[in-house]
């Protein structure tokens, strides 16, 4: 799995955008936007690479960059209709939060 990763700044806040690949084929993304708060955003796999541990292999390397970088209070927001992803960020470590309330349709996690 081929792994790019950037950095953009937009002024008042930046970001780290986080891409991978297999065979030059997209598979799939994350996103660290910092600003007041740290958010993990833009979390997705290709439906062609869903099922297949993919998932679980991108976000270990987001948990990499958040243990490399000592972040702490990082945040993920989620749909409460996806519970294939919830699953997988709670067994990965992130927990629900009410530390800011987020669209009506997320739930909020925060990373432990």
């Amino acid at each position: 799995m081929k792994h790019i990763s950037y950095n953009v700044d937009w002024g008042w806040w930046s970001e780290n955008k986080n891409v991978f690949f297999i065979d030059d084929e997209f598979i799939g993304q994350y996103t660290f936007q910092f600003n007041d708060v740290i958010i993990l955003t833009a979390v997705y796999v290709d439906p062609d690479y869903r099922g297949e541990g993919y998932g679980t292999k991108i976000m270990n390397k987001a948990i990499e960059y958040i243990t490399e970088h000592k972040l702490v209070n990082v945040y993920l927001e989620v749909d409460k209709t996806n519970t294939v992803a919830t699953a997988l960020y709670l067994k990965l470590g992130f927990e629900f939060s009410g530390d800011y309330k987020p669209e009506e349709y997320l739930n909020l996690m925060k990373y432990k």
